[in-house]
């Protein structure tokens, strides 16, 4: 009979410290102890494991539809885009100007910005142009 567990090691009712299979083998209560504990830890691992993966699917669903970058003030930046209905690049600078101090590289992201306003910049002055013919 098992009085009591510490950690991996299992304690019978005299005190003594059964830690190896052979000492497990010889008592019966020893082992069908053990085999409950191995079948418990084996589904508190499988419950685990799936939870962790459930999390990791919904930060991964956050991360497409609402991630944290796009999320910052009352509305989203891409909500304030269409309501405005910008161009393809002006849309871009506004997104990348809004959301740069959130994400990994700031820097990048304010040239990504100036790369879209120089491309509108461009795209107008070809048009301005071609209305002048």
């Amino acid at each position: 009979m098992v009085a009591r567990i510490d950690g991996y090691k299992f304690i019978d009712k005299y005190g003594n410290i059964v830690t190896n299979d052979e000492d497990i083998k010889h008592n019966p209560n020893l082992n069908n102890y053990r085999r409950k504990l191995d079948n418990f830890l084996t589904k508190a691992k499988k419950h685990h494991e799936n939870r962790k993966a459930d999390n990791e699917n919904k930060k991964e669903k956050d991360m497409v539809n609402h991630p944290l970058h796009y999320t910052k003030g009352k509305i989203e930046v891409v909500d304030f885009i269409e309501d405005q209905n910008t161009t393809y690049f002006i849309g871009n600078v506004i997104k990348y100007c809004c959301r740069y101090r959130y994400k990994g590289n700031p820097v990048q992201d304010l040239k990504k910005a100036r790369f879209y306003l120089d491309r509108e910049i461009k795209r107008l002055e070809t048009q301005t142009r071609g209305d002048e013919k």
